[in-house]
This record gives structure tokens, sequence and C-alpha cells, in this order.
């Protein structure tokens, strides 16, 4: 294309993705001589999904998760973020499997993962891990997560299922009472404290 300062030539490249990333090398030459420019093209897009998720660690409150580290859409991630919700005590697979599903409902809870807050380990593996905090004790949670850039967010993980580990009660039983049951029976009555959150 001709401009005041001589002839502008393009390069487009439609739909590009990370496959166009790489090194080009523009070169004009005539029969006075030859120049060259090298040009790296990094195309930036969304990170890939998290793979392998899994639980490392199970406390009462904490867990912590491991993932491989997804390629990162040539810009980097800034954080994560996992999703979890409850499960109901002995719910059936079939309602699992629906729950899977469903992450629209008011028991959803969201944790970011700041980059800085994720150990990362360089061997061959290419692992990460971090300690989400703030669960339920004995309870079963389903739990995914996404990765995200400054371009956008990855898809979520497919979502796994964990069971925090149970507490010490923080309360003594109460109104503890004795009666006589049969020949050589006492029968003992108590209240437990309410289950804490």
């Amino acid at each position: 294309m001709k401009t005041e300062k001589g002839v502008d030539s393009q390069l487009t490249i439609a739909r590009s993705d990370r496959h166009d990333s790489g090194i080009y090398k523009c070169i004009a030459e005539n029969p006075y001589g030859r120049a060259e420019q090298i040009i790296y093209l990094a195309v930036q897009e969304r990170p890939d999904t998290p793979s392998n998720l899994e639980v490392f660690e199970v406390g009462s409150r904490t867990v912590k998760l491991s993932w491989r580290r997804p390629f990162d859409g040539n810009s980097p991630v800034l954080s994560y973020l996992v999703q979890y919700q409850p499960l109901k005590y002995l719910q059936s697979h079939a309602a699992l499997n629906l729950a899977g599903g469903d992450w629209s409902g008011p028991n959803i809870i969201n944790a970011t993962l700041p980059s800085t807050s994720v150990s990362k380990s360089y061997d061959s593996d290419l692992r990460e891990s971090a300690i989400v905090a703030g669960l339920t004790p004995a309870t079963t949670f389903l739990i995914r997560m996404q990765a995200i850039n400054e371009i956008e967010r990855s898809t979520f993980t497919d979502p796994i299922v964990l069971k925090t580990q149970e507490e010490a009660p923080t309360e003594a039983p109460s109104n503890v009472q004795v009666q006589t049951g049969g020949e050589r029976e006492l029968i003992v009555t108590w209240q437990v404290s309410s289950k804490r959150k």
C-alpha cells in the first residue's frame, strides 16, 4: 500500500491462535541492497484449563489442592478461582452427577487464589498447589477451579469430591440426666451442642 513515506506492506493473519506465535522475518530487497527485520509474535489468549486436579492434604477447615500448571495463553496467570459447594449426606450418585453440573445455586462459594499464593514445583510434571481455607468440618464438598489471565478465564476443571476431617467438640454435653433403669442399669441422657459452623 502506498503512503506519503513510501510503500507500506502489511501481513494479516485471520483468526490467529497460539500456533501462529513465533519468529517472523520481514525482508526488503532492491538493486541497491537488502534489509531485514525480525519480529517475535506472541498471540495472547485465555489460559488452558488446569489439569489433574487432586486433593493433596485434608484438614477440618482447610484443604491443599494440587494441579498441573496450564498453558498460560502467552499472558501470565494472575489467579485461580476455586468454586465449591457442600453436598448433602448420603446423596445418591444420580444426584451427585446432577450437582456436578449445577453451579448456579445459592450454596456456591468462590475462593480466589492469587498467583503469589500458589506454590510451584519445577519438576517435569510442572505441578502447582495452594491451600483453600474456610471450609466446614465433617462436610462433603464438590470442588472445581479455573485459571485467569489478563485476557480471559479458562473453562473449569471437572469437579472432584472431598470430605473434610471432623473436629473435637468445643462444648461439653449439656443437660446430663441419670435415671434408674432395670436391675443393675442406669440410663444416661444428654444434649449435644449444635454442630459448629
